[in-house]
């Protein structure tokens, strides 16, 4: 799959680092079974060969007439009937593996 394949050279570099330190090593297995997954892809910044761990996300920008915008600030939590404050986010999810972002939308409108 190309997600795979555009990963291992990062995956690799991965790897060979993390030789010798089986914390690294753990790490690097449960990366390498997130990218096998679909959960996320891997590349390398061409400026510092840094490593960088991406995920294809799909957002909602929801706003009404006087531009105020729909915003997730809290989380409802029904076993203790109250409410979570959360950091304001917009609606949306990640892209799961073998899904359409059109899918994604679909998804995200329904729940």
């Amino acid at each position: 799959e190309s997600r795979c394949a555009v990963s291992k050279p990062a995956l690799e570099a991965i790897f060979k680092a993390a030789t010798g330190d089986s914390n690294k090593l753990r790490w690097a297995n449960e990366l390498r079974q997130e990218v096998n997954s679909g959960k996320c892809w891997l590349g390398q910044d061409p400026s510092t060969d840094n490593v960088l761990r991406m995920v294809q996300l799909v957002t909602l920008r929801l706003t009404n007439e006087d531009g105020l915008i729909c915003a997730r600030i809290g989380e409802w939590r029904g076993e203790d009937q109250c409410i979570i404050g959360k950091k304001a986010e917009l609606p949306g999810s990640k892209v799961h593996a073998g899904e359409l972002p059109s899918e994604t939308l679909d998804r995200v409108l329904l729940r």
